[in-house]
């Protein structure tokens, strides 16, 4: 029989990831999105342990990569829309800042899981441990919803780079030192976890051996 534990991980999963992702789809504050898109990913996190011995690695390797995508786009969404916290304001950013709109479009398609960046080997890790333990229910859900998530996440890049903005708002954005240093090291790290995802898994094999 199923242990209750991993049942009630298994509902849990489920519920969060889909409640997130259903929310974040509607919102038009990039904030909002953004803080519901993180019950989303909290939900990934859970179904790693849903699968569990086999999917704590995955579930920690989720953590990992989930800290610098996550702080990457709160940080860029604060740094490149400090005058609020509608999409709107992020209209014409491809122009206005393209270095910060292609970092933030990094982390919001790493969120969505887009190979081959970081977070298309977190869910890929978590998915897999799923279907070896014969979690196929979750693991159907987990991928629904993942297309469900790169719609919302998309939409957000769709505006960066091809929604007009006026006259008076297409002005250059104009980032400190610390807000570069922010971006740049979640970037790197993102991109690099992607490229090298062994690397951070063999860690992970060390630490749990």
């Amino acid at each position: 029989s199923v242990p209750f534990w991993v049942g009630l991980a298994t509902l849990l999963a489920a519920a969060t990831m889909t409640i997130g992702n259903l929310s974040a789809f509607h919102q038009i504050s990039i904030k909002r999105l953004l803080a519901w898109s993180s019950v989303g990913q909290a939900g990934y996190i859970l179904a790693g342990l849903a699968a569990g011995v086999l999917g704590l690695k995955a579930a920690f390797f989720y953590i990992v990569v989930y800290a610098f995508m996550n702080l990457g786009a709160f940080a860029a969404a604060a740094f490149l829309s400090p005058e609020g916290s509608s999409l709107d304001g992020l209209k014409g950013l491809g122009r206005r800042s393209p270095g910060g709109a292609a970092a933030f479009a990094v982390f919001l398609l790493s969120l969505a899981g887009l190979p081959p960046l970081a977070g298309f080997w977190a869910k890929f890790f978590v998915v897999q441990s799923l279907v070896a333990v014969g979690n196929l229910a979750l693991a159907t859900v987990m991928i629904v919803n993942s297309v469900i998530a790169f719609f919302y996440y998309l939409k957000v890049v769709k505006v960066m780079y091809f929604d007009p903005c006026s006259d008076e708002a297409d002005r250059p954005v104009v980032l400190s030192f610390f807000a570069w240093l922010a971006l740049a090291g979640c970037f790197i790290a993102v991109v690099a976890i992607g490229v090298w995802p062994q690397y951070l898994f063999d860690l992970l094999n060390v630490v749990f051996r």
